[in-house]
């Protein structure tokens, strides 16, 4: 579905299906955000002590694993809403069901 890290093909490679009018917009990278941020947020628990004497070591960890987790899930979630939007037929103009590719 994607070609790059996060462009979407012109078309499918398997049956040619029209990728053009498929727009997932801002809504993977605000599900990502959101996803991100409840796996890393105990991190912030563990670490977040009045008496820690290091603050750098787990603010790096923490940067780290977030960096890493939103390079890992935001193609997907982008790949997740464009098949959403393709399934659900949202981006027909015409708001007419065609079955013709299922």
């Amino acid at each position: 579905m994607l070609e790059g890290y996060l462009k979407p093909r012109a078309a499918c490679p398997h049956c040619g299906e029209d990728m053009g009018p498929l727009r997932a917009d801002d809504g993977p990278a605000w599900a990502t955000i959101l996803l991100v941020g409840h796996l890393v947020s105990p991190a912030f628990i563990i670490f977040a002590r009045p008496d820690a004497a290091d603050t750098l070591g787990p603010f790096l960890l923490i940067a780290g694993l977030v960096l890493v987790l939103t390079l890992l899930i935001l193609p997907r979630m982008k790949g997740l809403f464009m098949g959403a939007i393709w399934a659900s037929r949202a981006g027909d103009a015409s708001g007419a069901q065609d079955n013709s590719h299922r």
